[in-house]
């Protein structure tokens, strides 16, 4: 079997497998799932399927997130970092960098963030649909 065919068996099974990414960061416009978050709940089940994701920069410096699999196929995404101005440039960098690679990430793994973590509070009921902006 090709590559490929192996890569997206294992996302496949990655797919059915994988929990929901729960947003359980206050931000300044409502709760998101931060990037940790995102990480937290991908990285164990992509292991489990013998996949990983790579984060690097571009010689331009753009973000080009991988999706590897262990027989050798991948799958690329490349977006362009956009400017911030942020009064320190450095900070604003990190921050546009860190809000990539979480959109980048849920991008190449077709995932979004959904309901927000009420540590048990609804008892497992699921909450009614937010409105399109809850989203990341």
């Amino acid at each position: 079997m090709d590559q490929i065919s192996e890569l997206t068996k294992a996302l496949i099974a990655f797919h059915k497998k994988v929990g929901p990414v729960l947003k359980g960061t206050s931000g300044q416009f409502g709760r998101y799932a931060d990037l940790h978050q995102v990480l937290e709940t991908v990285n164990p089940v992509l292991l489990e399927n013998d996949l990983v994701v790579t984060q690097t920069f571009t010689i331009d410096g753009d973000l080009c997130t991988t999706l590897h699999h262990v027989s050798g196929g991948s799958i690329s995404s490349t977006v362009k970092l956009l400017p911030n101005n942020s009064k320190n440039p450095l900070h604003g960098w990190g921050g546009g960098v860190t809000y990539m690679r979480r959109y980048a990430l849920l991008g190449i793994l077709n995932l979004s963030a959904g309901l927000e973590d009420d540590d048990g509070g609804s008892g497992g009921a699921p909450k009614p649909a937010p409105a399109n902006d809850d989203f990341l």
